[in-house]
């Protein structure tokens, strides 16, 4: 398969917190192919790539928040380029802020200079993007005000707001630059705890196949809250990925 599954690091935050070096290297031998930063753990970028190199591991993106880069854009984009990442990808931004004169213009400077740094910049939507404007997803309103802006879909939480991953995915395929796959519990007493891929409600093998036609190059497991623990979860989840064939 051409997609490539790696992990976003917020999955394995807890162990991460106690072992980064270690969570990392589990991740590697569960069979991922690259990581999404979350942070970096204090890490020199040098230490980091030295492990990700000894892992075999590629640097396939990092989430890094709006106002992490409002305060040091140069320094995020260094660290970036240091380690080898090509995707730098803002988390989400709230209602209140996403559309503000101020936020578009940051954005569109930022995009510009990553740019010529060889490094790309999307955007991680939630659930809130997609409540309408003047009828208007928010979320479209934002791409259409940052034409260089590319999009990491969250299939599980357009999903979440009613919207259909697959239609939605098709609809933006010029800009779709990598997806967030994870599951829904199929326990209604746990609404708010990400089953283990392949274990759920959603159909994530479609997402895949999807994504795949629109020759998107990575696809992230994300758990927003593990169903036991998480290097388990981690673990599980990549195994399932290959029953799927991915």
């Amino acid at each position: 398969m051409s997609i490539q599954i790696g992990i976003q690091l917020y999955t394995v935050r807890k162990s991460a917190e106690a072992d980064p070096e270690g969570t990392i290297r589990k991740v590697a031998q569960a069979g991922y192919k690259g990581v999404q930063f979350a942070g970096y753990y204090g890490f020199s970028a040098r230490k980091m790539k030295g492990i990700l190199d000894e892992c075999g591991l590629k640097a396939a993106g990092s989430h890094v928040g709006y106002e992490l880069l409002e305060r040091g854009a140069d320094a995020e984009l260094e660290y970036a380029r240091a380690i080898g990442l090509s995707y730098i990808t803002v988390p989400g931004i709230g209602l209140e802020n996403l559309l503000k004169p101020q936020t578009i213009d940051f954005l569109a400077r930022f995009v510009e200079k990553a740019k010529g740094m060889g490094i790309t910049v999307s955007y991680h939507n939630h659930f809130h993007e997609f409540t309408r404007k003047n009828g208007e997803f928010p979320l479209d309103i934002l791409f259409r005000e940052v034409p260089g802006l590319k999009m990491e879909l969250d299939t599980y939480w357009a999903d979440y707001a009613g919207v259909e991953p697959l239609a939605y995915m098709r609809a933006n395929a010029s800009r779709l630059a990598s997806v967030h796959i994870k599951d829904r519990n199929k326990d209604p007493k746990k609404p708010d705890i990400n089953a283990n891929i392949g274990e759920g409600t959603l159909d994530i093998a479609a997402y895949l196949r999807e994504a795949e036609k629109l020759h998107v190059g990575w696809a992230f497991v994300e758990m927003d809250q593990c169903d036991g623990d998480d290097i388990a979860c981690m673990e599980i989840s990549r195994k399932n990925l290959v029953k799927m064939g991915y």
